[in-house]
């Protein structure tokens, strides 16, 4: 304890307080609901026309089932964003987390627990299991009513060896949080002060894991061997020309199938991108045409992919949410507002409430970042595609995609803050309003000279 207090400055200047946490979460809740109500109102017009044209059982317009879990998933969501709201509401009226504190402290002196990290462990371990009892009707919601497998969600997570990577990709926060929290943690099992200089460690340790991560991640040699060449070999090496990749080998790739199709196919390579793979399974579906134009659309995602502005503006969000959390921990206002009793700072502790009542803000700021640019990044690709004659084999593969068959329209606010990527009938419609575009261009010169 005695380090906590020496960590901890006599500030009392303090922007951490209940009520910034509340208002936080309310224009939150209001954010979430107007983009929910906006998707609720185009599908009730799309049931409408639906039901007035009378198209249910011929399949010219989407089934019934499929419009109604959408509408159920609209709802749910709206259900989960006023469940967090009172969640916040409940935690700021009630002082659950000082009282949460002194019940570990009680639990600790009951079985003869002194040091800090044993309190700390209890702690977690309590909210944990109250923040299971609050998400149990949102579990059995997705369980029985949106019919989800929730043990097999919660398992794919796991499946890869670099699962916190997995993990991260549609939850930074909560994974920023954990890392903050386990470090903690772990400073107080050796007796180490957790003072500023710790950002330093973890800004290098961002740094080393995006230099890492790209070797480690690189298909293994046991499972590739060279493509025969032939028409389908010298094609995709023109496209990469096209795309301004130096490609160097093509390969078949055996091993675990690929989540989804798009994954079949992919450059590799490092440092430097030279590279093709192709699942054999791609093969066993698709026609060469098809594989080309996938080949293409990974050669477009290449060519527009912005990585380094992706890794800027994820670096900057991580480094800002751990900032603000080693602000959050270090100020005696922040303990005081909170209700905590005079010299008790518990930084385990602040860093929950800190993700609870202030993290949001940062992750619907850094969710409409990545969401734009992945989703600019995909659309672009799709047009690389199409610009080289591949617009309607890349349609055929992307309405071979089972998740294609059930899809409903979506409004493109609704999508860009719920989705990493477009769905599939988005980018079916970019591709449509692409080739009729160029075939307007095409005959346009034609009518002219016709008048003339």
């Amino acid at each position: 304890m005695d380090q906590l207090k020496a960590f901890v400055k006599d500030d009392e200047s303090n922007i951490f307080t209940r009520k910034v946490a509340v208002w936080a979460a309310v224009a939150i809740f209001a954010l979430e609901s107007l983009i929910n109500f906006r998707q609720a109102r185009l599908q009730d017009r799309q049931r409408e026309q639906t039901a007035s044209e009378g198209a249910w059982n011929n399949g010219a317009l989407h089934r019934p089932q499929d419009l109604q879990r959408a509408r159920t998933q609209v709802v749910f969501r709206t259900m989960t964003s006023g469940h967090f709201m009172l969640l916040v509401l409940l935690v700021v009226q009630t002082d659950g987390f000082p009282w949460l504190w002194a019940v570990a402290g009680q639990f600790q002196a009951a079985f003869s627990l002194a040091d800090e990290f044993s309190r700390s462990v209890l702690f977690l371990f309590f909210c944990s299991l109250i923040y299971l009892a609050l998400n149990l009707p949102n579990y059995i919601f997705r369980s029985m009513i949106l019919n989800e497998d929730m043990m097999l969600n919660f398992a794919s997570r796991w499946k890869s060896t670099w699962a916190l990577h997995d993990l991260a990709r549609d939850n930074v926060m909560p994974t920023v949080l954990l890392i903050v929290t386990i470090s903690v943690l772990y400073y107080q099992a050796l007796g180490v002060q957790f003072n500023r200089s710790y950002i330093l460690v973890f800004a290098a340790a961002q740094l080393v894991f995006c230099f890492v991560y790209p070797i480690v991640s690189q298909p293994k040699k046991s499972q590739l061997s060279l493509l025969k060449p032939g028409s389908l070999s010298d094609e995709i090496h023109q496209l990469a020309v096209r795309a301004k990749l130096k490609l160097s080998n093509i390969y078949l790739c055996t091993g675990p199938l690929p989540k989804d199709i798009e994954e079949g196919v992919r450059t590799f390579g490092w440092p430097l991108t030279k590279h093709l793979s192709i699942h054999e399974s791609v093969f066993e579906q698709y026609t060469d045409d098809d594989i080309k134009a996938l080949t293409a659309q990974t050669f477009g995602g290449w060519l527009y992919g912005n990585n380094i502005r992706a890794f800027v503006i994820f670096n900057i969000v991580v480094n800002h949410v751990f900032s603000m959390v080693m602000i959050f921990t270090r100020q005696k206002a922040t303990y005081t507002e909170w209700n905590f009793p005079a010299e008790v700072c518990p930084n385990v502790a602040a860093i929950v409430i800190y993700s609870i009542g202030f993290a949001p803000i940062s992750w619907v700021w850094f969710t409409l970042q990545m969401h734009l640019m992945h989703r600019k990044n995909v659309f672009m690709a799709d047009k690389f595609a199409a610009s080289h004659g591949y617009s309607s084999e890349l349609s055929t593969v992307l309405s071979k995609i089972p998740a294609a068959a059930s899809e409903t329209k979506i409004d493109w606010i609704y999508s860009l803050y719920h989705n990493s990527a477009p769905q599939i009938s988005e980018r079916l419609e970019a591709l449509e309003k692409l080739r009729k575009d160029e075939e307007g261009a095409i005959s346009l010169p034609t009518a002219v000279n016709e008048k003339v």
